[in-house]
C-alpha cells in the first residue's frame, strides 16, 4: 500500500497517468524512485535537510524550531516522508534521510544551521527530567560538538551527567569524550578513563 500511496500522489502531482509513471522502473527500485522524486519535488524540502541532523526520533515540537509548522505532517506528501512513531515521535522515511543529509553535507551553512536548531530543538526538553533529558543532553552535546563548541558540550554534559549514567548513556557519553580527545579538541588537563 505505501508504493501505491506514493505513485497515487506522483501521479496527481504530475497529472499523468500512473502506467506512463511506472515505465522504465524496475519493480525492485519502485519505491526508491518514488521517493526520491517526491522528495525533490518538495516546496519543504530544505525543512527535511534540516530536520536529517536529529539522530532521535523527534517531537512534533521540533518541526517549528527547524522553521515548519507544528501541523507540518497533516497529509501527504510530508506524510509519507516523515514517519510516525510511538509517543507521537516522527523520524524522517530512511531514503529521505539520507537524500537529506547528503544535500545538506554539500550546503555547510545550512548545515550548521540545522545543528544549531538541533542545540534550540534539545534545549526545550531538557527541563521534563528522566530518560528523554538525558537523551536531550547526549544529543545537545553532539550538535555543539558538530560546530566545534567543546566547552559548552561539557559543561552541558557535566551538569547532567547523573542522569546520563543512571538512565545508560554511559557508553554514549564515553564515546563523546572520546570523540573530543580525538579531534585534539580537549581542554588542557583532560583525561579520559576508561571504566573497564
Amino acid at each position: 500500500p505505501f508504493v501505491l500511496q506514493l505513485l497515487i500522489l506522483l501521479a496527481q502531482q504530475r497529472q499523468l497517468p500512473l502506467r506512463s509513471l511506472l515505465e522504465g522502473i524496475p519493480p525492485d527500485e519502485l519505491e526508491q524512485t518514488l521517493l526520491t522524486q517526491i522528495y525533490q519535488g518538495l516546496e519543504a524540502r530544505e525543512l527535511l535537510d534540516r530536520l536529517s541532523v536529529l539522530r532521535l526520533p523527534f517531537l512534533q515540537q521540533a518541526f517549528p524550531v527547524f522553521g515548519g509548522k507544528e501541523d507540518l505532517i497533516s497529509g501527504p506528501p510530508l506524510s509519507l516522508l516523515i514517519e510516525t512513531q510511538k509517543k507521537g515521535r516522527h523520524t524522517l522515511h530512511p531514503l529521505v534521510q539520507h537524500l537529506a543529509s547528503q544535500r545538506l553535507d554539500q550546503q555547510p551553512l545550512l548545515r550548521r544551521q540545522a545543528h544549531e536548531q538541533a542545540i534550540d530543538y534539545y534545549q526545550e526538553l531538557l527541563s521534563p527530567g528522566g530518560r528523554d533529558q538525558a537523551a536531550a543532553c547526549m544529543e545537545m552535546a553532539y550538535h555543539l560538538l558538530e560546530l566545534q563548541r567543546v566547552g559548552e558540550a561539557l559543561e552541558g554534559l557535566r551538569q547532567q551527567v547523573r542522569a546520563v549514567v543512571s538512565f545508560g548513556y554511559g557508553r554514549g557519553l564515553l564515546a563523546l569524550t572520546r570523540r573530543i580527545e580525538a579531534a585534539g579538541l580537549a581542554p588542557d588537563g583532560w583525561v579520559v578513563v576508561d571504566p573497564r
